[in-house]
């Protein structure tokens, strides 16, 4: 099969890359798995096994752009290169939050799931 990755979905926790793929896997010509978080590009081992690449966009259909959503590449500087050696054509789309107001995001998050509140 040979996929190839045409972009990654990159970003802070509390961007909204979460509504970004959401969104995006509603397009026709757009193939983004259910489940983000595919951690392929952050490891050199994780690059070394396209099978397990494969498995994972086996239901892509041909003339698909096929992307990915991991915030962890965000902050990994080798994972873009891992990505480009991957696909050269392939783009990073970056979400950003001003950082204020992404804390105080997450911590209403951690507040709702601890169920109590958070001292910091």
């Amino acid at each position: 099969m040979s996929v190839k990755i045409d972009f990654a979905i990159v970003g802070a926790m509390k961007s909204a890359s979460s509504s970004l793929h959401h969104y995006l896997r509603q397009h026709d010509e757009i193939y983004l798995t259910a489940r983000k978080e595919f951690d392929y590009f952050l490891t050199d081992a994780s690059v070394d096994n396209l099978e397990r690449l494969e498995a994972r966009y086996a239901r892509v259909k041909t003339g698909r752009l096929v992307g990915l959503t991991h915030v962890d590449m965000l902050v990994d500087p080798a994972a873009a290169r891992r990505l480009y050696d991957h696909n050269r054509a392939a783009r990073i789309i970056a979400i950003l939050r001003n950082p204020v107001e992404r804390a105080y995001s997450e911590y209403w998050m951690l507040r709702a799931v601890s169920g109590h509140n958070i001292e910091f």
